[in-house]
């Protein structure tokens, strides 16, 4: 155990004179025997020792150990002295901090001795200024880093998918990365106000990304142009791609692509789209880039499969001369 002053002294010089000697180490109980002192260290003593229950010691002698300094020999003294030794080293901030267990934003008012906190109070109303306001978006943000940014409940079908397009072109044409680090430092401007992880779904992730595309310098148009969200096929039907996995993908029904004769492409020519024909069930029935290729020798195979299981659907002979169509041959109409 170590050399060590009775915790219940009704006086303590002893500990006023070593805080004197030696204020960077005077130290406040954590529980469980550690303290943190006044110069930043951590610090602790046997379980069994008589001060490893004192609010306050002052340590005489501890080793260099890396992490927290086991302490050989301390002294007691009491709060009321450190607040009077101390008096004009006292300093106050406002913290904002992520809880982890409460998932949002804790906010107070603290005074401190150096590394040691000696008190904490809620932060007033007069408080929320520009300076704070910035602290609590800080500490937001560091939660968001924390639980992730794929995870954010702010994001939806469409945003999800514009993420997916700017990821795309950084890919192929090496466009900015739309790294987490970045999307963070954007996000940081649309949560004023904001202190828990839910309020987070009421941000809207579209806005978000467009921020982020302009601050890049890119615009939207050049996303549209290179990365459209969707494709007008033969039929009239605007098709979402979809540019989540290695290349652009698009699922059509094979009848509203008659007429469509090449692979449509994107990134300026350079990327075909991958295009999945589709059964009147919504069944692939083909997968490929070389649509051309397709009606010339795959479709007639496929044609002599699909028409027996759907008569009611249209097969024609010839797909070069083919009206594209959503309709079954019932409901068709001539050239629809």
């Amino acid at each position: 155990a170590a050399r060590t002053a009775p915790a219940g002294a009704a006086t303590r010089p002893e500990g006023v004179l070593l805080a004197r000697a030696y204020p960077d180490r005077v130290a406040k109980n954590r529980g469980n025997g550690t303290f943190r002192l006044v110069g930043g260290r951590g610090a602790f003593l046997d379980s069994t020792d008589a001060l490893a229950r004192a609010p306050w010691i002052v340590c005489c002698t501890l080793d260099d150990r890396p992490g927290d300094a086991k302490i050989f020999s301390a002294a007691p003294i009491d709060e009321a002295d450190v607040a009077r030794l101390f008096a004009a080293d006292r300093t106050e901030e406002t913290v904002c901090a992520w809880d982890k267990r409460t998932e949002q934003v804790v906010s107070a008012v603290r005074t401190r001795i150096g590394a040691v906190v000696l008190s904490e109070r809620p932060v007033p109303p007069q408080a929320d200024d520009a300076a704070f306001r910035a602290r609590r978006t800080a500490a937001l943000m560091e939660g968001v880093r924390q639980k992730g940014v794929a995870n954010l409940p702010c994001w939806t079908k469409e945003s999800l998918q514009l993420a997916a397009r700017l990821q795309f072109l950084h890919r192929v044409l090496g466009w900015p990365e739309l790294s987490d680090a970045s999307l963070v430092e954007a996000l940081a401007g649309f949560v004023d106000g904001l202190t828990r992880w839910r309020d987070l779904a009421r941000v809207n992730m579209t806005d978000v990304l467009a921020y982020w595309l302009t601050a890049h310098g890119h615009t939207r148009r050049e996303l549209d142009a290179l990365a459209p969200a969707r494709m007008e096929v033969p039929s009239g039907s605007h098709l979402v791609i979809h540019y989540e996995g290695d290349e652009p993908t698009v699922e059509a029904k094979l009848q509203e692509c008659f007429g469509l004769m090449e692979t449509p492409r994107v990134a300026d020519g350079r990327v075909p789209v991958v295009m999945t024909l589709l059964s009147p069930a919504q069944r692939p029935v083909q997968i490929t880039k070389d649509l051309a290729g397709f009606w010339r020798e795959g479709y007639r195979l496929v044609r002599k499969d699909m028409r027996g299981r759907y008569p009611r659907h249209y097969w024609p002979e010839d797909p070069f001369a083919a009206v594209a169509t959503r309709r079954t041959i019932k409901n068709r109409l001539p050239f629809a």
